[in-house]
C-alpha cells in the first residue's frame, strides 16, 4: 500500500508541476497523456503485485487446510474432514 501511495504522489506532483509550467495547449495535453499512461502502468504494477499476494495466500489457505485434514484424517474424525472437503 505504502509503495502504491508513494507512486501515487509522485505521479500528481510530477503531473501538478509539469501543468504549472505549461502554456501551450500542445503541451498540456502531452502532459495530460503522460500522466494518463504513469497512472495505467502503476495500476498494471499494483494489479501484478496483487495477483502475486492472492496466489501466495491462496497456495498457504490450501497447506494450512491440508494440515488441518491431515490432521483430522489422524484423528479419524470424519466430521472436520468433510468439512474440509466443502471448502
Amino acid at each position: 500500500m505504502k509503495q502504491y501511495r508513494a507512486g501515487l504522489d509522485k505521479i500528481l506532483e510530477s503531473f501538478s508541476s509539469s501543468l504549472k509550467i505549461a502554456r501551450k495547449e500542445d503541451d498540456r495535453k502531452a502532459i495530460y497523456d503522460t500522466f494518463v499512461a504513469d497512472l495505467e502502468a502503476l495500476r498494471t504494477q499494483v494489479e501484478q503485485l496483487s495477483d502475486r499476494y492472492e496466489a501466495f495466500f491462496l497456495r498457504e489457505h490450501s497447506l494450512s487446510l491440508q494440515k488441518v485434514r491431515n490432521f483430522a484424517s489422524l484423528k479419524n474424525d470424519k466430521y472436520v474432514s468433510e468439512k474440509i472437503d466443502e471448502r
